[in-house]
């Protein structure tokens, strides 16, 4: 059913056939099910792709095997790769794929974890468009300044609101001084944002990072978010004594991050350990016999179609099966059950010979059953 929905959803672009052996392969591959993997690359395709069929299915592969090395829900994942793809349009699966990657590696250093961003999605893809540079570049920024800042704020949502906020407010500026100190001068890329290492550099240059001069110079707000983003690199700057020194501290905290990176084959690694544990070899064991059964769909198909037409008649024929077999289990509960009374002997006076006899108590009750004249 989902499957057909997928294919009337992208106007026929994906077929039915299509997805449904796209997404046992790739369930098999990666010991999800097959409805866990139509799910995320439906959630690709209805919230980035679009038509574009063949990168969604590539993406799709390294959404199910970093979920399966991290255990992360795969269609939260999804929704971030989707994301990415939605802001940075021209992006092949290839990028989208090592932006993924870059964001683990970020997360393992930091304190973002790549479950945390993929919950986030486009609160942190978004701000990435408003920066110079290429889509690899853009994205690992946002992801490095939010590292970076983390420990400003209490939670990763307030932290991307002002890695967030920050960005948006040198990207909108009016003020000649910021455009000057904080954005693209010349180029393809004039009026975006700088490296935001080097904006972060800029800011101490500007401020020594007071609180007051953040206010007065920059006109960002003394209890806003973005504060809280620059205040959290205040102790870096006065470690490395302030003045340029400190400047360059700062910016080489967030470019440590930025320049963090990782790869598929690496998620792969850590996936085939996960599949080697007996929790994933039993799911593997319960999904190859659905998969087996999946094998019959044709013929199960007739018999519905059967079914479907016959149901009156066959509701029927169900109910004298269903009296026959409730008859039979008494009878085996009687001749095999521990039931102390039907085992029991009975003796009784044989009508054509006059002797006494013995006989078990289930021998009566089944002749009792069998006797059309008995009540």
């Amino acid at each position: 059913t989902q499957a057909q929905q997928l294919e009337n959803s992208t106007g026929g672009k994906f077929k039915k056939d299509d997805v449904v052996s796209t997404s046992r392969a790739q369930g098999l591959r990666h010991n999800v099910s097959p409805e866990a993997a139509l799910e995320s690359v439906k959630k690709l395709i209805d919230e980035g792709f679009g038509g574009d069929i063949e990168a969604a299915k590539a993406v799709n592969d390294a959404v199910l095997t970093i979920s399966k090395s991290r255990g992360i829900d795969p269609r939260a994942l999804a929704g971030f790769a989707a994301s990415i793809k939605g802001t940075f349009k021209t992006a092949s699966a290839e990028t989208v794929s090592k932006l993924l990657a870059t964001q683990i590696a970020q997360g393992d250093e930091g304190s973002v974890t790549i479950e945390q961003l993929s919950q986030l999605g486009g609160r942190i893809v978004a701000p990435a468009s408003l920066l110079a540079g290429d889509d690899d570049s853009r994205l690992a920024q946002v992801g490095a300044l939010m590292q970076a800042t983390r420990s400003g704020f209490g939670s990763a949502d307030e932290n991307a609101t002002g890695v967030g906020n920050l960005i948006n407010h040198f990207a909108t500026t009016t003020d000649a001084l910021q455009k000057k100190m904080f954005q693209v001068q010349e180029g393809k890329d004039k009026g975006k944002v700088l490296d935001l290492g080097n904006v972060m550099a800029n800011i101490y240059k500007l401020t020594g990072g007071d609180p007051s001069k953040v206010v007065s110079k920059l006109k960002i707000g003394a209890s806003s978010p973005e504060m809280k983003a620059i205040l959290s690199q205040l102790e870096t700057y006065k470690s490395a004594g302030g003045g340029k020194a400190g400047e360059e501290a700062v910016a080489s905290n967030i470019k440590g991050f930025q320049e963090m990176s990782s790869s598929l084959e690496a998620e792969r690694d850590g996936e085939r350990k996960v599949l080697q544990t007996s929790g994933e070899k039993w799911r593997a064991a319960i999904e190859g016999i659905k998969n087996k059964m999946l094998d019959i769909m044709p013929e199960v198909q007739k018999l519905v179609d059967s079914l479907s037409q016959k149901g009156p008649a066959i509701a029927s024929a169900v109910t004298s099966i269903a009296k026959a077999l409730v008859a039979l289990a008494a009878w085996i509960n009687d001749w095999f059950g521990d039931n102390d009374a039907a085992q029991k002997d009975i003796t009784t006076l044989d009508s054509a010979t006059g002797e006494e006899t013995t006989i078990k108590q289930y021998e009566i009750d089944e002749r009792a059953r069998s006797d059309a004249f008995n009540p």
